[in-house]
């Protein structure tokens, strides 16, 4: 059997050692400080930005339903 090298993250509570795919702390529940995906990956002015698209997209259905 091959011994895998897991990819930990310190829990920034207690300091122990817990897996990167898990969001809290196996051992004390904290939430780590992870990506979890796409949108986390972003930073706060590309999240408005994408918000802003996605609320300009709604009104132009909306309105091309209502006209």
């Amino acid at each position: 059997m091959q011994n895998e090298e897991l990819n930990n993250v310190t829990c920034p509570r207690c300091g122990k050692p817990s897996p990167e795919e898990f969001l809290s702390c196996i051992y004390c529940g904290a939430p780590l400080n992870v990506k979890a995906g796409f949108i986390s990956s972003m930073g706060p002015r590309q999240t408005m930005g994408m918000f802003i698209l996605a609320l300009l997209t709604g009104v132009l259905i909306l309105m091309w339903i209502v006209f």
